[in-house]
């Protein structure tokens, strides 16, 4: 009777843990499209830049639209912190087409964000979301409210430049890249913090080499191939995958280089470089072995020939 309690408690506490991973592995029906809009003073669509919403569930939702800034949080990850206490600009300059819609299950709605005569005359810089926040359509007032935060909503990221000679400036923080002098073999994969000291948001593009004394490209990585967006005074930590090119010497001396540049100037720069050696432990064995073979060799022949 014992082994048997036991044994339901055990059968229980795993339904439950399955049913807690599926609850939180399941992912929502509702999504946004585009997810980003990028705009700029001198290339304001006068019609409008069309979102739409597709409400995948089998009820029917209202949806409101708001505004709200937002920031790269202090954090390396550059994870997004959403101002909600601090008030938005850009929805005096971008009006949606519907502020509030009711979206009908399994449905699409296209609204279009249409910027007034006064878009362009904003100065600056400007990161705000425009947030659509969903809720059941018999859902209580209550219901609503906790609905509407940004954690549970869509938002569309809006980066918005209004000076087209702006650029943005990337380095590399002191701890990136962490590259060992001596290695048994080059990185498969880096990881590069870069901050953004310019004055406007920017794409960072560019590349790390290994190359040998020679001059040969040894291995090769595509900085950001995802596209992130830095704005001005953050940073956000990148990976690289180091791809090899050519067969590598078991043993060589390096040059670790990194080269940045912003995806609207074809400039590089070079931000980091490094010298360093690599050498293969089986050949590093291989030639101790060899040298201790060598020398005991020659002590051998020095004392044979000593004897006689």
């Amino acid at each position: 009777m014992k082994h048997l309690v036991s044994f339901l408690f055990v059968l229980v506490f795993v339904a439950l843990a399955t049913s807690i991973a599926n609850a939180q592995n399941k992912k929502s029906l509702t999504t946004l499209s585009p997810a980003l809009l990028e705009m700029s003073i001198d290339n304001i669509e006068e019609s409008g830049y069309p979102v739409m919403f597709e409400n995948g569930e089998n009820i029917p939702l209202d949806v409101k639209v708001t505004f709200v800034p937002f920031a790269q949080s202090g954090l390396s990850d550059g994870s997004l912190e959403f101002l909600q206490d601090e008030p938005s600009t850009l929805s005096n300059f971008l009006v949606p087409s519907s502020n509030e819609f009711r979206a009908l299950p399994k449905s699409k709605t296209t609204i279009h964000i249409l910027p007034n005569e006064f878009s362009k005359t904003l100065k600056g810089d400007y990161y705000e979301a425009i947030v659509f926040s969903s809720s059941p359509v018999n859902a209580s007032s209550e219901s609503k409210k906790s609905n509407s935060s940004i954690t549970g909503s869509l938002a569309l990221l809006v980066f918005f430049r209004s000076d087209p000679k702006a650029t943005a400036k990337y380095t590399l923080t002191q701890d990136s890249p962490n590259i060992p002098t001596f290695m048994t073999k080059p990185p498969g994969e880096i990881s590069l913090t870069i901050e953004n000291r310019g004055n406007t948001y920017g794409i960072p593009r560019g590349e790390v080499k290994v190359v040998n004394l020679l001059g040969s490209t040894v291995a090769r990585g595509i900085i950001n191939i995802d596209s992130v967006r830095i704005i001005p005074s953050s940073s956000k930590k990148i990976s690289v995958k180091i791809i090899p090119v050519d067969v590598p010497l078991p043993a060589y001396m390096g040059v670790f280089d990194v080269v940045l540049r912003d995806d609207r100037q074809m400039s590089a720069r070079n931000v980091f470089r490094k010298s360093f050696f690599v050498i293969d432990p089986i050949f590093a064995a291989g030639l101790v072995v060899g040298l201790v073979t060598f020398i005991s060799a020659i002590l051998f022949i020095r004392i044979r020939y000593a004897k006689r």
